[in-house]
């Protein structure tokens, strides 16, 4: 089945914050669990040589949400590589009360904007090496050419990262929906809102699965991510794209681009 570019609820500006926050936390949390352990050390497996290579120790992740993978990824990367960066976590929609948390945990590794920031125009000081982890399919093609387009301008390296495929789409659903009722109690934010439209009405749990749906519908191939990145990256910049096998008989797709030193 090709890709499928459908109505996302977190993709509207006019979607409640409430609702917007409970995706992005139950995506924290869930890909933060210990469950989720196989697939952090796989994404550090691609990630940890491209920063070795960059000599960087600023990164800035954009679409950030609630704050993704980077909490369980540093103390990997630390401890495979000795790799001691600082991550700067930005968002166009920022999750602000969930991003200060990682905050404050982190001991100052993790830093975050509380300002509007697309990923069609990363600020430049913000540093050379950008990361777009589980957000990509957001964007249709030529969209995704323009985050591209922009690193590239910017001469960044950037590494995109998608944990689901298009065939996880009926497993993700199933699990989103229980998860969207089962684990709201134990993750942090919990207001009337979130309670309200859980328990009596669950709404909120019906836009993540929806959303967790349609992200698998929505996903870049590896081979569709590399035609997008040489159809707008100078000569000069090396790309690859591929799988990651993640165990349990799942993969990951990525993309890096590295400009030429």
């Amino acid at each position: 089945m090709g890709r499928l570019h459908l109505f996302e609820w977190e993709d509207q500006p006019w979607l409640a914050q409430s609702l917007r926050d409970f995706v992005t936390d139950h995506l924290r949390f869930t890909l933060s669990s210990e469950a989720f352990a196989p697939l952090h050390l796989a994404i550090a497996n691609i990630v940890l040589p491209v920063i070795e290579r960059s000599g960087t120790s600023l990164i800035v992740d954009t679409c950030s949400g609630g704050g993704g993978m980077w909490p369980a990824l540093l103390p990997i990367l630390r401890e495979r590589g000795g790799c001691d960066v600082t991550v700067r976590m930005t968002d166009m929609f920022p999750n602000t009360r969930a991003l200060q948390q990682i905050a404050s945990d982190s001991g100052g590794a993790i830093t975050f904007s509380t300002e509007s920031v697309s990923a069609f125009d990363v600020p430049a000081d913000l540093g050379s090496f950008q990361t777009l982890f589980t957000a990509f399919h957001h964007f249709k093609p030529g969209d995704a050419r323009a985050v591209l387009a922009d690193a590239c301008a910017k001469r960044r390296t950037i590494v995109v990262v998608e944990p689901f495929s298009r065939k996880d789409a009926v497993g993700v659903a199933l699990g989103s929906l229980i998860s969207g009722i089962l684990l709201t109690p134990f993750i942090p934010g919990m207001s009337w809102k979130r309670f309200f439209w859980t328990y009596p009405i669950p709404l909120s749990a019906a836009v993540l699965a929806w959303d967790g749906v349609v992200s698998c519908l929505r996903a870049y191939s590896a081979d569709d991510m590399l035609a997008l990145a040489k159809g707008v990256a100078p000569g000069d910049y090396r790309w690859r794209s591929g799988k990651e096998a993640v165990p349990g008989g799942r993969s990951i797709t990525y993309l890096v681009g590295e400009p030429g030193r």
